[in-house]
């Protein structure tokens, strides 16, 4: 890999771990179907839901341009957080 090929993948894996660092991300375990998502941060949260799709369900606070961030982080991390779901739930609905 060129060292600017290197360069800019390490930025933007730099920009998305910075990004996923700002929230805390929440799966309630009495929670409901279909599978998704809290993040907060501070008083502001947005439930993101996971299946059939990443997309926003519901915003308190957030800008779109966060709301935009929350669903890129949501969308790469899509599997894992499904997986933690069914850890959760012991089901992927």
């Amino acid at each position: 890999m060129s060292p600017n090929v290197t360069k800019n993948v390490s930025a933007r894996i730099r920009k998305l771990l910075d990004d996923l660092l700002k929230y805390d991300i929440i799966t309630y375990p009495n929670d409901h179907p279909p599978a998704h998502v809290h993040f907060e941060q501070g008083e502001w949260v947005a439930m993101i839901e996971l299946l059939p799709e990443v997309r926003v369900r519901d915003n308190y606070g957030f800008t779109e341009s966060q709301l935009g961030d929350i669903v890129n982080l949501a969308t790469y991390f899509r599997e894992f957080l499904l997986d933690r779901w069914d850890e959760l739930h012991r089901r992927r609905l």
